[in-house]
């Protein structure tokens, strides 16, 4: 009689549709990460989330579909830390925020690698749109932190988008070309957004403020 223990029985766990939605989206996201957009196959996503590829098919019918709830998860993630009610100088509450906003990123750096390597798939419309939406979110509350003169208004939205630009582009120097560290990141983006409050502010959105003449440009 041997005395060798059999190994247990691995029992599939049952998952109600919404929740078996969610993990092909966490699986397909874990993909994306590591591989281009145009790498991964519903196969690929079916196998890893240990289903069937007619159960894939059922909740996306496309890997373009998927893709997009991917990209959805990703507008929500991470939103700005909100702004604290006993106001800090303001080096202080943007020093905050963005370290706080780098510690979320760092948690689903994932979702952040998917964008950056997926290519000409971004360029769909509607994923255009999920992301276009995140960022104006973003550009509410930074206006609130900032205290912008007028809030919100196209200009100041302006300025937000462009700093945002620079967020985009640190933390793909930081999380996959590796070319800064997260306190590089930290360091570039509270001093960005210091000056931008400061010294660029009072230029673009004070109408009285003196701006260099553009007569001849």
């Amino acid at each position: 009689m041997s005395d060798v223990t059999p190994p247990p029985v691995r029992r599939r766990v049952r998952l109600n549709a919404d929740a078996r939605r969610q993990l092909i989206i966490d699986v397909a996201q874990q993909l994306f990460s590591k591989r281009p957009y145009s790498d991964v196959s519903m196969g690929d996503i079916a196998d890893a989330a240990e289903i069937g590829r007619a159960n894939l098919n059922y909740h996306f019918g496309t890997k373009r579909d998927l893709y997009v709830e991917v990209i959805k998860n990703f507008a929500r993630l991470p939103p700005l830390p909100p702004v604290s009610r006993t106001r800090r100088p303001l080096e202080e509450e943007v020093h905050h925020i963005i370290d706080n906003w780098l510690d979320i990123v760092w948690q689903n750096r994932g979702t952040f690698i998917t964008i950056s390597e997926s290519g000409p798939i971004n360029s769909d419309r509607e994923i255009e749109a999920i992301l276009a939406d995140g960022r104006e979110a973003w550009a509410g509350r930074l206006a609130d932190l900032l205290e912008l003169p007028g809030g919100a208004t196209r200009p100041a939205r302006g300025l937000i988008h462009t700093f945002q630009a620079s967020c985009e582009t640190a933390v793909d120097e930081w999380l996959r070309r590796e070319r800064l560290t997260r306190d590089d990141v930290l360091v570039l983006l509270v001093e960005t957004l210091l000056t931008i409050a400061r010294t660029v502010v009072p230029k673009v959105l004070d109408p009285t403020a003196a701006r260099p003449s553009s007569a001849g440009r």
